[in-house]
C-alpha cells in the first residue's frame, strides 16, 4: 500500500458523499441552494464561510413538505438551528427508548452524541430549513476511519475513539 502526503480526508469524504458546497465571505442561509444528498435523504448543501477556519463547518438540511429525513448518527456533536419551518426530531437513547420534542424557527438544539435520529417536517405545504454546525471536519481529517464515525454503536458525551 502506497502513502499518500496531504490528502484531507474532510475534502475526499464530501467528494464521494456527492453533496454540494457553497463558500463565499457571507452566505444567506434562507435562500442557500440545496441539492440532493443520499446520506440523510432529503436536499443539502455544506456552507465553508472563508474565514471559517478548519475546526468547523456548517450544512442546510431542506425537509421536504410532510417529510423527514433518513435515520442517521454520527460521533461528532452537531448544533442545529433551525432558519425556517417547524416540526419534531426523534432519536432513540441508549436504552432503546425513543424521545421527540417538537422545533420551530429560531429554535436551537443538539442531539446526545452517536444517537440515531431523524427530523421530521410538520408542514404538508411549506419545508423546513434547519442549519447544523459540526466539528466533522476535524474527526474526519485525521482519522481513515470515516465510515465508523457513522456506525459507532455507543451513544453519549464520552464516545470512545474506534480503533
Amino acid at each position: 500500500m502506497s502513502v499518500r502526503w496531504l490528502v484531507d480526508g474532510y475534502d475526499e469524504w464530501l467528494q464521494r458523499e456527492g453533496v454540494k458546497v457553497v463558500g463565499d465571505l457571507a452566505t444567506d442561509l434562507m435562500s442557500v441552494e440545496t441539492a440532493p444528498w443520499d446520506r440523510i435523504g432529503a436536499e443539502a448543501t455544506f456552507v465553508h464561510l472563508d474565514a471559517r477556519g478548519d475546526t468547523n463547518n456548517l450544512y442546510v438540511v431542506d425537509v421536504a413538505p410532510g417529510k423527514a429525513t433518513d435515520q442517521v448518527r454520527h460521533v461528532y456533536e452537531a448544533v442545529t438551528y433551525v432558519v425556517d419551518g417547524s416540526g419534531f426530531t426523534t432519536f432513540e437513547m441508549p436504552t432503546g427508548e425513543s424521545r421527540s420534542f417538537e422545533w420551530g424557527r429560531g429554535s436551537l438544539f443538539a442531539l446526545p452524541v452517536n444517537a440515531p435520529y431523524r427530523h421530521h417536517n410538520a408542514s404538508g405545504v411549506h419545508r423546513a430549513r434547519l442549519a447544523s454546525v459540526t466539528w466533522s471536519n476535524v474527526t474526519r481529517s485525521g482519522t481513515r476511519l470515516v465510515s465508523q464515525m457513522c456506525r459507532c454503536s455507543r451513544v453519549g458525551r464520552n464516545v470512545p475513539s474506534e480503533r
